[in-house]
């Protein structure tokens, strides 16, 4: 702000009303939840000059002056970006496959000072030097990569709380493994694989692509991973990416039916069905922005231009009055006042780039063929072969939004987004719930995907686990909070899931 403006007494309108307040005090108050809003905000309620209040408004602070502020588009993203985040897990899943390919040296230590299971540390004991040897535009960037680490979590508050360091994307051991990886099987990536659905429910080829949006001075202004599900009947939808983790890697050949590959086909469809989505998504942010570029970076600078003429006006006057103004005065002036018509000049321009965007075309990763399997612990009973597994999934769902809308609460149907849970449901007062919904013609075990898992582990209390026992007779709900915290179950890896059996336990039978 001190380098475009020349001064760093930015909005110091708020100094002028609550003495011995800055600006900086109240978002220092607000991020380490000192102060809440509301207490913020009845500061400025309880001035009674007038005129310290049209100065905030003038000010372009009326948000920070009255009730009116609006939170909830800060509030809905906050919220977009815990659902969509790469959550821990999956980061310490890739990490420790990645490991075993590079010879990378784990081992996990429990925490012995914490009660909380999950709390526990790795100790990574031997880098290979190819991983640690970075050319300097990586060191610049993420910085030197150790021979070892003693004391390392993928989780931030683990991390901080136990002081081990935290590795997350940016980290420069995991950014060295990421291109690692990348440089040893990027072509075997683009050969494509074979999977195996355990559920029994795909069959048909998942494409991944990877697409930009650049803006007008040809700078990335988005990336965007897209997933593309091809069945059998060749119609194209979108999915997840990580309906990856919920698939097992075929270790044999398998027999299964050849489908058409057409990229180009796959291509169109991602951008005229993605990629346009994805530039709106981002004109619609950078609309923002640069409307507040517009009107606080334009209008300062204009306003500081006025204050340069002025300035010189001035000079000319009292020189013509016969006082001496130094000409090394003038010209400091002249230069400050062409300075700033440059800077103005240039952030127009900047603003105008910014709000020029255009996709290219998107690139292929892979394709992986998937071949549906029925898992091998769900024999059918009498029940079942008289009411199929997708029925009963849906008398499931059905029972699940019923109640939803009984307590009073909206629920939204996401279970074929495969996001890690079937509905994300919402009360009056902006409370959420993530739940999963499992549902049986009878009754007996549950398996839950590692996606459902570890989006049980990352969202704990706002994760529910709804269970619909005799589903093709008589429904009966049952409801877990953060199952995460009070099941254990038990992995399969033959079949890449989670299987729980003793849920009744723990459960409550829904009112």
């Amino acid at each position: 702000i001190r380098e475009h403006l020349g001064s760093d007494r930015v909005f110091d309108v708020i100094g002028d009303i609550l003495v011995g307040k800055s600006l900086k005090d109240l978002i220092l108050d607000a991020i380490a939840n000192r102060r809440t809003m509301e207490d913020i905000l009845k500061d400025f309620e309880r001035i009674p000059d007038e005129e310290a209040i049209k100065k905030v408004k003038e000010a372009r602070l009326e948000g920070l002056a009255t009730r009116h502020i609006d939170l909830q588009k800060i509030l809905g993203e906050q919220r977009a970006a815990k659902e969509n985040k790469l959550v821990p897990e999956y980061i310490e899943e890739f990490f420790k496959r990645s490991a075993k390919l590079l010879d990378i040296k784990m081992e996990k230590r429990m925490d012995s000072s914490s009660k909380n299971t999950r709390c526990y540390f790795w100790r990574i004991s031997s880098i290979p030097f190819d991983i640690r040897n970075q050319p300097n535009e990586f060191k610049n960037k993420y910085g030197e990569v150790q021979k070892e680490y003693a004391k390392v979590s993928f989780d931030k508050d683990i991390a901080f709380n136990g002081q081990a360091e935290f590795v997350a994307m940016g980290h420069p051991l995991l950014e060295a493994v990421v291109k690692e990886i990348l440089n040893r099987y990027s072509t075997e990536a683009q050969e494509g694989a074979l999977f195996i659905d355990p559920d029994g429910l795909r069959d048909g080829i998942i494409w991944f692509l990877e697409a930009e949006i650049l803006d007008g001075n040809n700078n990335v202004a988005g990336k965007r991973l897209f997933a593309v599900f091809q069945d059998k009947d060749n119609s194209l939808n979108f999915i997840h990416p990580s309906v990856l983790w919920d698939l097992k890697p075929a270790s044999d050949l398998v027999s299964c039916s050849s489908l058409p590959l057409d990229a180009d086909a796959v291509r169109s469809f991602v951008i005229s069905q993605g990629l346009e989505k994805y530039k709106e998504e981002l004109l619609n942010i950078r609309t923002r922005n640069a409307a507040i570029k517009q009107k606080y970076g334009i209008r300062s600078l204009e306003s500081m231009i006025l204050d340069s003429e002025a300035k010189l006006s001035d000079y000319e006057t009292r020189k013509m009055k016969g006082e001496t103004i130094p000409d090394v005065v003038i010209q400091n002036e002249i230069r400050k006042k062409e300075d700033l018509e440059r800077k103005k000049q240039n952030l127009l321009k900047e603003i105008e780039a910014d709000v020029h965007l255009y996709p290219t075309s998107p690139k292929i990763i892979s394709a992986i063929r998937v071949i549906p399997q029925k898992p091998p612990d769900k024999a059918a009973s009498e029940e079942d072969e008289l009411i199929t597994s997708e029925e009963i999934e849906q008398i499931g769902m059905k029972v699940a939004i019923e109640y939803e809308k009984k307590c009073g609460r909206v629920p939204e149907d996401v279970h074929n987004a495969n996001l890690g849970y079937d509905i994300r449901s919402k009360d009056q007062e902006d409370n959420f719930r993530y739940i999963e919904v499992k549902a049986r013609a009878t009754t007996g075990f549950i398996e839950l995907t590692p996606n459902e898992w570890f989006m049980a582990r990352r969202l704990e209390n706002e994760y529910w686990l709804y269970i619909v026992q005799n589903a093709a007779s008589s429904p009966e709900l049952f409801i877990i909070q953060n199952p995460a915290a009070k099941l254990s179950p038990e992995e399969r890896v033959e079949i890449v899931r989670y299987i729980i059996k003793e849920w009744k336990e723990k459960a409550e039978v829904a009112q």
